[in-house]
């Protein structure tokens, strides 16, 4: 759907674009409603079901897929491009993200690195710098070098000055090519 990988030149796609994400968005919400039961339940309830190291287990990853479903929002809104501001939609997703990093923060001794993504879709797509730069933090405590965190906690840092420059967003593979040289890695 990026302009990348198709044309987007004409209102007419523009619209199928519009349309094809309103269907990907249908589809990412109907899975999200048909999530597993233990993907449903507050971290309480998982405590009560489960041992001590099960259960942290899969409160962890609760948060990592119920933090990625809010991210995915927060990208379609972004490939989507205008208005520049986020939907409500992708607004709440931002807030769940942040209390879910939070929490997982709380339980564990260190962030897991299935966090990275929603934390840097979350840094470069908040308005509110302190916000932006919390983000970019929690991403430099994840240490993973498998994950490239800190490639990704740079990238976001620097792409987040760069928004902030030009008051507008920057496309992301772009903006990698003209900084350092390469596609950005899969994230």
């Amino acid at each position: 759907m990026s302009y990348y990988n198709r044309s987007r030149t004409t209102a007419a796609d523009q619209e199928e674009v519009v349309k094809l994400m309103g269907c990907l968005k249908a589809e990412l919400h109907s899975l999200w409603l048909t999530r597993p039961a233990i993907l449903r339940c507050d971290p309480d309830q998982i405590r009560d079901r489960f041992a001590t190291e099960i259960a942290e287990l899969l409160i962890n990853q609760a948060a990592i897929s119920t933090a990625s479903y809010h991210a995915e929002h927060v990208d379609i809104d972004r490939s989507l491009g205008d208005p520049v501001s986020l939907t409500p939609e992708a607004e709440e997703g931002l807030h769940w993200m942040e209390n879910l990093v939070e929490a997982n923060r709380n339980v564990r001794e260190k962030l897991s690195p299935g966090l990275l993504r929603p934390l840097f879709m979350y840094a470069i797509e908040h308005e509110d710098s302190a916000n932006a730069q919390w983000a970019i933090d929690c991403m430099r405590e994840i240490k993973a070098p498998i994950a490239r965190s800190d490639f990704f906690s740079s990238y976001a840092q620097t792409l987040v000055e760069e928004q902030r420059n030009k008051k507008r967003r920057v496309t992301t593979r772009w903006f990698c090519y003209e900084r350092y040289g390469v596609r950005p890695p899969f994230l």
